[in-house]
């Protein structure tokens, strides 16, 4: 217990108890305790949010997207800028208007990019494996056999729209980083 006072009439115990609360934890003042554990237990802003299905494993870059994407599509929802700030003071605040536009029209319609691809690799599979009742030797000697030309279109289809939504994806994340500062209100 720490004592710092001699004078008991004015120091009560609830008075010692409070001081060694506050020395006993490393925040200053007990209000920003309070802050700190509503903030820790309940509104959790030390963690981000992927919006990810639980339950299955994603690698890093997929994780950093969804989680970058999701901090940027909840600050537009939560904070309302475009309700809140004047975009049209200067040339930087309506670049960076301009942008979250952009990247917001972009990540509405990942999901649709992303189904796009998915129904190519399905019918590159479906004609890459029709008539193969399923056999694992079939299959396998299947898989082996050198493309078709209709092969190849599909499986060039498919590289090319996995190709150019990895580039979009990039060109998106760097543009989402080059506006940071602008995303507070």
């Amino acid at each position: 217990m720490i004592h710092l006072r001699d004078d008991d009439d004015k120091w009560t115990w609830w008075d010692e108890l409070k001081l060694n609360i506050e020395y006993s934890f490393p925040i200053k003042h007990i209000n920003e305790f309070r802050t700190y554990i509503r903030h820790r237990l309940t509104t959790k802003h030390h963690l981000i949010k992927t919006g990810l299905p639980k339950g299955q494993w994603y690698d890093t870059d997929s994780r950093l997207l969804y989680g970058m994407m999701n901090l940027f599509m909840e600050f537009l929802k939560k904070e309302k800028p475009f309700e809140v700030v004047e975009w049209s003071s200067d040339e930087y605040h309506i670049h960076a208007a301009k942008e979250m536009i952009v990247i917001k029209e972009w990540w509405l319609n990942y999901e649709n990019r992303l189904k796009e691809i998915d129904d190519a690799l399905s019918d590159w599979h479906d004609n890459k494996f029709k008539n193969c009742d399923n056999e694992v030797d079939n299959w396998i000697n299947r898989i082996n056999q050198p493309y078709t030309p209709e092969d190849k279109i599909r499986f060039d289809y498919l590289h090319e729209l996995e190709k150019k939504l990895d580039d979009e994806t990039q060109d998106m994340l760097i543009r989402l980083i080059k506006i940071r500062h602008f995303l507070w209100t």
